[in-house]
C-alpha cells in the first residue's frame, strides 16, 4: 500500500495510548446504590481520558477492577478489560450487557476527517454469545442510537459496525443504514495484536467515507493492507427534524451481551490515537 509521507512532526489530535497511563481505578457506586451521590469516584493518573477533572465520571466507565493498566512486552503498558457479570458503568446497569470503557468527549464538525490508530488483542478463550454483539471501540458517537462507527466482532468474524443516517427518534434505528463488514476470522487473530488504522470523513450526506487498514504481525503482515472502504456515504447520525450534534464520544473497552446470562471475557487495548490524515496515523504505528 502506498500512502503519502506523514507530516514532518505528526501531532495526534488525541493520544490515549496506555503507555502514558499509570493507574485506572473504576467507580465503586452506581445509580440506585445507597451511596450514589450523583457522580462516581473513578480516577486515573495522569488525566488523559475524559472532559475535565470537574467531571471525572465522563472519562472512566469501569466498575471496581474490571479495567486496569498492565505491562505488555509489545507496547509497554496496555488496557486490560476483564468484563463479566456485574461489570457496568455507574449510568448503565443492564445485567445481560456487561461493559467497561474509557471515553472522551470532543467536538465534531461535518466534513472533518478523523484517522484512528489502535491495536487490539482478543484474549482466548473468549465466549461468544449466540446472536450477541461484542464492541471494543466506538468512534464519533453522538449518543443517539448504536454508534455510527465501531470496532466489533461476532460469530461472523472481526470488523466494524456502522449505524448511520436520519433516525426517527433516539434509540430508534428505523431508517438507518446498517453495515457490518467482517475482514478477519476470529480463529486467525485470537491472542494476537491486530493493528488498525481507520479513517472516516464525517458527513450527513454522500460526501463521507470510511476506510480501514489492518496489520497482524503475528500472521506475517509487514505493511498495512486495505481491509474495507465505503466511499460516497453518510457516516453520521441525526434525528429527524433536529440539528446535527456538535459533540461526540470516542470510547474503547469491552461491551457485549444478549438477553442471556453473560460470561466473563477479556480484551487488551494499546489505546488509540486520532489524527487528521492517513499518513500520520499509519506512521504512528511504526
Amino acid at each position: 500500500m502506498v500512502v503519502p509521507p506523514p507530516d514532518p512532526d505528526p501531532v495526534a489530535l488525541f493520544d490515549g495510548r496506555m503507555s502514558r497511563m499509570n493507574v485506572i481505578t473504576g467507580s465503586t457506586v452506581k445509580v440506585g446504590d445507597p451511596a450514589w451521590q450523583g457522580g462516581s469516584n473513578a480516577f486515573q493518573d495522569p488525566w488523559i481520558w475524559g472532559v475535565d477533572e470537574s467531571d471525572i465520571s465522563s472519562g472512566v466507565y469501569f466498575m471496581t477492577d474490571s479495567g486496569s493498566v498492565v505491562a505488555d512486552p509489545t507496547y509497554g503498558k496496555v488496557l486490560r478489560c476483564n468484563i463479566g457479570p456485574g461489570d457496568t458503568n455507574p449510568y448503565f446497569n443492564q445485567p445481560t450487557k456487561p461493559n467497561g470503557e474509557l471515553t472522551i468527549e470532543r467536538p465534531i464538525t461535518m466534513g472533518q476527517e478523523d484517522w484512528y490508530s489502535e491495536a487490539i488483542k482478543i484474549v482466548s478463550p473468549y465466549t461468544l454469545l449466540s446472536g450477541g454483539f461484542n464492541v471494543i471501540a466506538q468512534y464519533g458517537y453522538p449518543s443517539l442510537a448504536s454508534p455510527p462507527l465501531s470496532i466489533s466482532f461476532d460469530g461472523n468474524g472481526f470488523g466494524i459496525d456502522r449505524h448511520v443516517g436520519v433516525l426517527q427518534a433516539a434509540g430508534d434505528l428505523t431508517g438507518a443504514t446498517i453495515e457490518k463488514p467482517r475482514f478477519y476470522t476470529l480463529a486467525s487473530i485470537y491472542d494476537k495484536w491486530v493493528e488498525l488504522v481507520i479513517g472516516v470523513k464525517w458527513a450527513m450526506d454522500n460526501t463521507g467515507f470510511v476506510q480501514v487498514y489492518g496489520r497482524v504481525k503475528a500472521n506475517g503482515d509487514t505493511v498495512f493492507v486495505s481491509k474495507f472502504q465505503h466511499l460516497n456515504t453518510v457516516t453520521f447520525q441525526q434525528i429527524q427534524g433536529q440539528s446535527i450534534k456538535t459533540s461526540v464520544n470516542d470510547k474503547i473497552g469491552l461491551y457485549f451481551g444478549t438477553s442471556s446470562s453473560p460470561p466473563t471475557n477479556t480484551v487488551l487495548h494499546r489505546g488509540f490515537q486520532r489524527f487528521n490524515n492517513q499518513a500520520s496515523a499509519i506512521a504512528s504505528m511504526g
